[in-house]
C-alpha cells in the first residue's frame, strides 16, 4: 500500500536541492537487473519480487504476446528522459506519471526516471528483451541498468542484511554425488542414499546430466542474477530436474530445501575432465563449482 509519508519525504529532498540547501544526495546502489515476465522490481534492493509485493516499484507485465508494459506499482512513477543518463535534479523536478508504459514505445538504450514505492529517486535503462524459456518464446526476461540515489529520510530496510543466514560456503560436486544445504557441504556418492541430501548431481549419460532436488526439496531457476531471500521465497519451485549443461555456468538457482529453508546457488564453473577408468560408463566426469547460501 502507498504511504504518503514516503513521498512527502522525497519531495522534500528535491525541494532542498531545488533551492540549493543541500548538493545531490549519494549514489545508493546502482548495477544490472534481469526481471521475469509477470514480474516486479526493486531497484533500491536491486532484486525483483512478485507484482503484489508491496516493495515493488515497477511490474514487467503482458497483455498480450506483442504487448508488455512497464507499470509503476504502489506509488512509484515513471517518465521517459531519453537516451542519455540523467542527473538527480532532472528526476527530482521532471513530472512523473503512474501510467503503465508501452515497451514497444521504448527503444533498447531509453532512460526512463523513476520515483520509487518508498520514493527514492533514481533512473533505469532499457538493455534487452531475451527469451526467458526456449519452450515459451513469449515469455521475455527484460533487463535494465540502474542507479538509485540514496534519501536520508528514509531507512532501508534490506532484508538480506537481516535475515539471518543458516549456512554458507563454496562446494564442488562430482556428477553422481550430492550435497545437503541446510548443514554443510555433505558429499555422498550415488549409491549410498541419504535423507538429508537436498540435491543429487545425476549424470544419465555423456551427454545428459541433471541437478535433481532430492527428499522434497525443490528448485526454480533464476537467471544471471542473484535473487537474495527476497526472490528465492517468491520463486514457483518444483520437484522437476534441472537439466545441466555448459551454458548454465553464471546461473543462479533457488532452492527450497528439504528442511523448508530457502537457499540460492550460484554455479560458478563447469569442470570437466576425461575419466581414466576403464571400468566407468563415462568418458568424461563433470563437476559443479558453486557457492551457495542458506537462510533461517
Amino acid at each position: 500500500m502507498f504511504c504518503p509519508l514516503f513521498l512527502s519525504s522525497a519531495l522534500l529532498v528535491a525541494a532542498s536541492f531545488l533551492v540549493g540547501q543541500e548538493k545531490p544526495p549519494e549514489v545508493l546502489r546502482s548495477g544490472r537487473l534481469e526481471i521475469p515476465q509477470s514480474r516486479a522490481a526493486n531497484i533500491a534492493l536491486g532484486l525483483w519480487l512478485p507484482v503484489s509485493d508491496e516493495a515493488a516499484d515497477f511490474g514487467f507485465q503482458a497483455r498480450s504476446a506483442q504487448d508488455r508494459y512497464l507499470t509503476p506499482l504502489h506509488g512509484a512513477a515513471l517518465a521517459n528522459v531519453g537516451v542519455s543518463p540523467p542527473e538527480f535534479a532532472k528526476c527530482a523536478n521532471i513530472i512523473l506519471s503512474s501510467d503503465p508504459i508501452a515497451l514497444r514505445n521504448l527503444d533498447k538504450g531509453t532512460h526512463m526516471c523513476i520515483r520509487t514505492a518508498e520514493g527514492r529517486y533514481g533512473w533505469f535503462r532499457i538493455e534487452d528483451l531475451v527469451p526467458d524459456n526456449p519452450r515459451r518464446p513469449d515469455m521475455l526476461t527484460l533487463v535494465i541498468t540502474f542507479e538509485v540515489w540514496n534519501n536520508p529520510r528514509i531507512a532501508l530496510v534490506d532484508e538480506e542484511s537481516t535475515r539471518s543466514i543458516h549456512y554458507k560456503g563454496d562446494a564442488e560436486i562430482v556428477q553422481t554425488f550430492a550435497i545437503d544445504l541446510d548443514e554443510r557441504a555433505d558429499f555422498t556418492p550415488g549409491g549410498i542414499w541419504s535423507n538429508d541430501w537436498d540435491l543429487w548431481f545425476e549424470a544419465v549419460s555423456d551427454n545428459v546430466r541433471y541437478l535433481v532436488p532430492v527428499n522434497g526439496a525443490t528448485a526454480g531457476i533464476i537467471g544471471k542474477t542473484a535473487a537474495g531471500y527476497s526472490g528465492c521465497s517468491a520463486t514457483n519451485f518444483s520437484r522437476a530436474s534441472v537439466p545441466i549443461t555448459e551454458a548454465m555456468t553464471g546461473m543462479w538457482i533457488c532452492i527450497k530445501t528439504n528442511k523448508g529453508r530457502y537457499s540460492e546457488i550460484e554455479i560458478r564453473e563447469i569442470r570437466t575432465h576425461r575419466n581414466q577408468s576403464r571400468a566407468s560408463v563415462y568418458r568424461s566426469l563433470w563437476t559443479l563449482v558453486i557457492s551457495y547460501k542458506t537462510w533461517d
